[in-house]
């Protein structure tokens, strides 16, 4: 028997706190660096696998190329790589304040949410220029 009822509209009305969206973002941040990182080692695999055919060395070698001239894209990648990296590195540091005992008030949770926000985006952007500044003067990519 199926009722006609309405649903029930608590996602409806419900705030996205910055608590809530900080925690889901570091979860997300984590399946992208692991992610990254898996491709990266998987690659590896094919790689030493596939070398004795030259086919996959010549599409890899092709893909890199193809994308190391598009500059919008290696710079946009990279923005994002150091992004999720200090994001979760800076997450990290604050669970670690909560771990123990510090910090556990509404106020200074929101605070040191907007805190860890100012600090990834500072670093993230002082790590981009650093590193946009060092491979462009080595080789010339950029």
């Amino acid at each position: 028997m199926t009722f006609n009822r309405p649903i029930s509209p608590h996602l409806s009305i419900y705030k996205i706190q910055i608590n809530s969206l900080l925690s889901i973002t570091n979860r997300i941040s984590s399946l992208v660096l692991s992610s990254i990182i898996f491709s990266i080692w998987y690659n590896h695999i094919l790689y030493n696998i596939f070398y004795t055919n030259n086919l996959y060395y010549l599409l890899i070698k092709n893909i890199f190329i193809t994308l190391l001239y598009n500059d919008i894209f290696i710079k946009s990648f990279i923005f994002f790589i150091f992004l999720n990296f200090y994001y979760h590195i800076f997450s990290g540091i604050r669970h670690l304040y909560w771990d123990i005992g510090q910090g556990l008030k509404i106020n200074k949770i929101i605070l040191n949410g907007l805190f860890v926000l100012l600090i990834i985006f500072s670093w993230t952007l002082l790590e981009y220029f650093l590193f946009h500044g060092e491979y462009q003067n080595t080789y010339g990519y950029f």
